[in-house]
């Protein structure tokens, strides 16, 4: 059969560009309409296609040296078509609600040996079939297909994708195999015209802590380069592969050498510091009420958070991640701020300027909902095994609590997460904390997909932290791990199966095969693990 092998030569002409965006120079994935029919009969009713590859810059025996030179050089990474750039992040890939894409995604040729795969980490989609199932597999020169469908719904904000071949998880996100996702806002909850403005009003910058070790992250920018008292949308992400340290501290402060008390406080602001910060979103997901009225500076994140800012400065301030200044806020004092930009309401800086995000089905609250008998579960996070078990392809994590319980199809579950040093990331259906009070740095109210709920040895009888979720949409295989990447692929990891509901097909799923079988559909585990 006559097949375009190709992609590449074909997407370079239609799609490659370097673009400019309001957080900087990004090399950004362009989608096409146009490369999804050339491809393919079975991929014309998608709305945009796309291509992303893998790849290898400075030889991953060289680590520590360009890491302390502040190069930003994969040893794995992930580039666009046409690009030499293999550097981490990887491209800023954006997609939109009520969207199809297909992600063509190529394995490393440079390192034909080893697994790719690829994760949209927090997104709402299927994780069955060709879409975002964590077992499958490319390689090499070959190419396989996901069918990434944004559901009409699906909440707008920061997300992240990074590979997930278990056993080389932690290797190749440690090298640069990762970068950010964002889903545009559309219907977000507010018609106010300085709202709208200020959501679109965005900075992007990624902190990691690629060596693993305290107080050892950089991030990618140096600076960011803000008008003076003009509002922006942070976006953060933080990626940390320290596998004794599950948390980590970001702040904002006058950078090292400096004092307030020897700048000039020519604002009203500078009582707040250097920047006022105030919380729009967890994990690519808005809180109920937006902007948070509670300022801070320092905040509390694990290895995989996400954090959208509402922050505006009066003079330069230091990003600090672990301790240590990674980046810094540069201020434009010669150009004028447009003070109609604002994440208040009406520009009103109380609670009265605050508003209510649009909470999609997924995301509505539970805390007043039935919980049915059989839908609960404990959940024991380790560092090889989850309520100890170990990863298996053969087996799934079924419900001891509740051992002829099933996890059904639009039923709301409530977990207990035992305290533990270890995070728990669910993939799909995020999590919402209802213990009163919350649990550590997770705010009673809000959704999170992935929580770190720390041991408290002085306190050796810690409540679990009690969340509940939704399993809305999609049925099929979800996966849970820890999110240290190491522990990962040692074993705390699994999947559960939620019955009943809506699952995606298996093909069209490879576009390229050199020797087959290449990424052949998993059998679903049948059999609790025991």
């Amino acid at each position: 059969m006559a097949r375009m092998w190709f992609i590449t030569a074909v997407f370079l002409g239609l799609a490659h560009q370097i673009i400019a965006s309001s957080g900087g120079d990004e090399e950004s994935l362009q989608w096409s309409k146009d490369l999804c029919s050339q491809l393919g009969d079975e991929y014309a009713n998608l709305d945009y296609c796309g291509e992303i590859i893998g790849c290898t810059g400075a030889d991953s025996k060289e680590k520590g040296r360009y890491l302390r030179n502040s190069s930003r050089s994969s040893a794995f990474g992930w580039r666009l078509p046409g690009s030499s750039t293999c550097a981490w992040p990887g491209p800023l890939i954006r997609v939109e609600r009520g969207t199809s894409y297909g992600l063509f995604v190529k394995g490393n040729v440079d390192k034909a040996s080893w697994n790719y795969s690829m994760h949209l980490h927090g997104l709402h989609i299927s994780s069955m079939g060709n879409g975002d199932d964590v077992r499958r597999r490319v390689a090499g020169s070959d190419v396989i297909f996901y069918n990434v469908t944004i559901p009409a719904d699906h909440m707008g904000g920061t997300y992240w994708y990074h590979t997930h071949s278990h056993g080389q998880s932690y290797h190749e996100m440690k090298n640069g195999a990762f970068g950010m996702l964002i889903v545009e806002d559309g219907d977000f909850g507010s018609v106010d015209a300085g709202v709208q403005k200020f959501m679109q009003n965005e900075q992007h910058l990624v902190v990691t802590n690629l060596l693993g070790l305290p107080g050892k992250f950089e991030a990618s920018k140096t600076h960011l380069e803000f008008v003076k008292d003009e509002w922006y949308r942070l976006r953060v992400l933080t990626m940390s592969l320290d596998s004794h340290q599950g948390v980590h501290t970001l702040s904002f402060d006058h950078p090292v050498g400096t004092s307030p008390d020897s700048m000039s406080m020519t604002s009203p602001l500078e009582a707040h510091g250097p920047c006022e910060i105030r919380t729009i979103a967890h994990d690519g997901i808005l809180k109920f009420k937006v902007p948070s009225l509670k300022e801070q500076n320092s905040y509390t994140l694990n290895g995989a958070s996400r954090i959208d800012f509402a922050i505006r400065c009066t003079s330069e301030a230091d990003i600090i991640a672990g301790g240590k200044p990674v980046s810094m806020i540069k201020i434009d004092n010669e150009s004028f701020p447009d003070k109609s930009i604002s994440p208040f309401e009406g520009g009103i800086e109380s609670e009265s300027g605050t508003w209510s995000s649009r909470r999609p089905y997924y995301l509505r609250d539970l805390r007043n909902e039935i919980v049915n008998s059989g839908d609960s579960w404990t959940i024991k996070m380790g560092e090889h095994d989850i309520n100890g078990y170990g990863y298996s392809t053969s087996e799934r994590l079924c419900n001891d609590d509740h051992p002829n319980s099933k996890f059904i199809y639009n039923h709301v579950n409530e977990w207990y997460i035992k305290p533990s040093m270890h995070p728990v990331h669910v993939h799909v259906h995020p999590m919402q904390v209802v213990s009163e009070g919350g649990c550590d740095d997770y705010e009673e109210g809000e959704f999170f997909d992935t929580i770190m709920y720390r041991n408290d040895y002085k306190n050796p009888r810690k409540p679990p932290c009690k969340v509940r979720l939704r399993f809305a949409d999609f049925g099929g295989l979800t996966a849970i791990h820890c999110h240290m990447p190491q522990h990962e692929d040692q074993g705390a990891m699994g999947v559960i199966f939620v019955e009943d509901g809506p699952t995606q097909p298996d093909y069209p799923r490879v576009y390229k095969c050199t020797t087959p079988p290449c990424d052949e559909p998993v059998d679903i585990p049948l059999v609790c693990a025991k």
